[in-house]
């Protein structure tokens, strides 16, 4: 510090002003989407999942961190941060999202899981381990039901209104993840057994 200031490099000069980018962008956003409940950023969340490997049962947890958590007009918007541009590949299929065809297969994968976990959780699962999960019950106490996944592309400069991140397959956008809930954790459910498959098959 220099005089009760705080001195930058030239690196945190760029993070700085990127991040000031970034949150008046969010805030000009949040106007327009205003009125809205906002329920929390950087909230865990997971629920317990059963595998098979060579024949045996293998409880794991499925979980990570969820940016943003809101509630508007019924819904539960979960919002996820990336730092990279939308590549617009709104013509893409759960086909497409497992086999990785998109550049962002991975954040929709992402999205799209974290909101079928809420859902679980809404519908009586419960959470793994001993977290702080008292945020989903703030959750079940609102009127929303329906859950919608939506990726905000930080350095998109076209889109600024949150309608246009909400997460789409083949151009429909899902405005309620039960949509595709039963074919994603189909297609998960394949992809995690045939990984703890060959998990054992390497020991």
């Amino acid at each position: 510090f220099n005089g009760g200031k705080p001195e930058y490099n030239g690196e945190q000069y760029i993070n700085r002003g990127v991040l000031h980018h970034f949150l008046l962008r969010l805030v000009k956003m949040d106007c327009k989407f205003a009125p809205f409940l906002y329920i929390g950023g950087e909230r865990k969340i997971n629920m317990p999942y059963t595998i098979e490997s060579n024949g045996r049962k293998i409880e794991i947890a499925l979980g990570g961190t969820i940016d943003r958590i809101d509630i508007k007009d019924g819904t539960i918007n979960i919002v996820d941060y990336k730092t990279g541009r939308n590549n617009n590949d709104s013509k893409t299929s759960l086909d497409d999202i497992f086999a990785h065809e998109t550049p962002s297969s991975g954040y929709r994968l992402q999205a799209f899981l974290y909101s079928i976990i809420l859902d679980e959780l809404l519908n009586g699962k419960e959470c793994v381990g001993d977290k702080d999960f008292r945020w989903i019950d703030k959750v079940k106490t609102d009127s929303a039901r329906k859950i919608s996944p939506a990726l905000l592309y930080i350095h998109d400069p076209v889109n600024s209104m949150r309608d246009n991140f909400i997460v789409d397959i083949l151009k429909m956008p899902v405005n309620d993840i039960t949509a595709i809930k039963s074919e994603y954790m189909t297609r998960l459910d394949a992809v995690l057994n045939e990984i703890g498959r060959a998990s054992c098959r390497e020991r």
